[in-house]
């Protein structure tokens, strides 16, 4: 591997925080992406290990953050962990919180074509949409919405150069980061866990596995 590719990782943190450099690091692309204007609220639309994680850095900067997250148990373990607001899905819920105009920034992390086509017609004129999720189905988006309303799409594929200071960011992050990743598990649970997380039931935002099963010594 070339040596450009290598960074060095804090050797005062335990190993299992490593796991976490690379959505970090998508999550902070994200977060940059979206610019938010200081002080702003934040609508982010999925609570998985990318929405999660940028809703913890922009918690970090001071942002209301109102996550749209079905599973009730996430939206609870990132409302009590980091303080995220749980946001219904109702049109009148949102006008309530934004005004009739909308929030003028969100994060869709689900990619979903029917929670990004709800976005786009939510997004305040002038407001800021960035998508870090993948389609499995291609969303149906007035495109005159876009012109009329001068809104403004982004997009994210992984990160650019943010790697470096996702891993200086990780150890104040930690407090937070214990409750939001799984205990390491062995190899020989891979079947089971992939299982569990297929059924939903994971709430936490990412899922360990260690070659020995232990945690942190790797």
């Amino acid at each position: 591997m070339p040596a450009t590719q290598v960074l060095p990782f804090p050797d005062t943190l335990p190993l299992r925080y490593g796991a976490l450099v690379e959505p970090l690091s998508v999550s902070l692309h994200a977060v940059n992406r979206l610019a938010p204007t200081p002080g702003s609220p934040v609508v982010i639309c999925g609570g998985g290990t990318i929405g999660g994680l940028a809703a913890l850095l922009l918690r970090q900067h001071g942002h209301d953050v109102h996550l749209l997250e079905r599973n009730i148990g996430r939206q609870t373990l990132l409302a009590q962990t980091i303080g995220t607001l749980p946001l219904p899905p109702d049109a009148e819920d949102w006008n309530t919180l934004f005004g009739p105009e909308g929030p003028a920034f969100i994060l869709d992390a689900t990619g979903a074509a029917p929670v990004v086509e709800m976005a786009c017609q939510r997004l305040a004129p002038g407001g800021r949409l960035v998508l870090a999720g993948i389609f499995h189905h291609t969303p149906r988006i007035d495109l005159n919405l876009i012109v009329e309303r001068e809104l403004d799409i982004r997009g994210v594929s992984a990160f650019a150069d943010e790697m470096p200071e996702a891993i200086q960011r990780l150890p104040g992050l930690v407090p937070f980061l214990d409750r939001l990743i799984t205990p390491a598990a062995a190899l020989t649970d891979l079947p089971a866990l992939y299982t569990h997380l297929l059924s939903g039931a994971e709430n936490r935002l990412k899922t360990l596995i260690a070659p020995n099963g232990t945690d942190g010594t790797w």
